[in-house]
């Protein structure tokens, strides 16, 4: 609230507007390896989109990233958290030693997390958190939210498997977004226990994507004019699953001789093992 001062004799309506201070709103986007993946580029959408007169945005980041410069220049408040300790590997995918991995991941990494971004909570008092991984990707940021008592809202984004400490957890969510209703319905099945759940769709500018440049692309990757052509966009993971699109054109092309199939998307950090399978499989063909 902007005070007035009345002591050189101003004459203030009681009937005037009062202007109130634009709300902090922190963004956390937990993903680390030098990508620039689905759930940034919705905050990163959303954020030229916002009125600075209602709301002042800030982005919490766990490593840099090269839009932090262009985010600065446009008044963005960027926050890069120092480097802690990194999820564990996956191990054996049993029950128990999943587990055992759990209670080792919290320990060791979610509750380090969870400390510093409760310092950064602290010192700057934003008015509510945006979790950009949803409630497992982002435990960290949620408890450290819920101990500041700061309103939560979760967006998520995929099918991940939702534990009993995220469920837990989830009641300290006011709005839980899913990106689509079956992703809405997935966390509510899951048991999060969040006070609202929306679906809201990314929003997307399609003039960004104009059509053209098929047969550039097609001359390119030596792909004949008529021949049919199938593909996946995303970062090269195993959870996105490319190999399950190279298993079914190669069965595909059992019947359909000429299919083609593009695998377009960066290597990930942690998916320079899988590329290197898939590379293989492609070539064993």
């Amino acid at each position: 609230i902007i005070d007035v001062d009345t002591s050189q004799g101003a004459n203030v309506s009681s009937n005037a507007p009062t202007l109130m201070a634009p709300h902090r709103i922190f963004f956390v986007e937990c993903s680390v390896g030098g990508v620039l993946g689905g759930s940034l580029t919705g905050i990163l959408h959303l954020l030229d989109r916002m009125d600075r007169r209602r709301f002042e945005p800030a982005l919490v980041l766990f490593e840099s990233k090269k839009v932090i410069a262009r985010l600065q220049a446009k008044g963005v408040r960027v926050h890069v958290l120092p480097p802690l300790p990194e999820p564990l590997p996956d191990g054996d995918r049993g029950r128990p030693a999943r587990a055992v991995r759990r209670v080792q991941e919290l320990a060791t990494v979610v509750l380090p997390r969870a400390r510093a971004l409760t310092r950064l909570f602290k010192r700057e008092q934003p008015s509510a958190v945006y979790l950009a991984n949803g409630v497992t990707a982002n435990l960290d940021a949620l408890i450290a939210a819920a101990r500041c008592g700061l309103p939560i809202v979760s967006h998520e984004k995929g099918f991940r498997r939702i534990g009993p400490f995220e469920r837990f957890m989830s009641r300290w969510v006011d709005t839980c977004i899913g990106m689509t209703d079956e992703v809405t319905a997935h966390v509510r099945n899951a048991g999060v226990q969040a006070h609202r759940f929306l679906t809201i769709y990314d929003g997307i500018n399609c003039s960004e994507f104009a059509p053209g440049g098929r047969s550039a692309i097609r001359q390119a990757f030596g792909i004949p004019a008529a021949a049919p052509v199938v593909g996946i966009v995303g970062h090269l993971q195993r959870w996105k699953g490319q190999h399950v699109v190279v298993e079914a054109v190669a069965q595909a092309r059992r019947q359909i001789p000429d299919l083609y199939c593009l695998i377009v998307g960066g290597v990930h950090r942690r998916g320079g093992e899988y590329a290197a399978e898939l590379r293989a499989r492609i070539a064993a063909e």
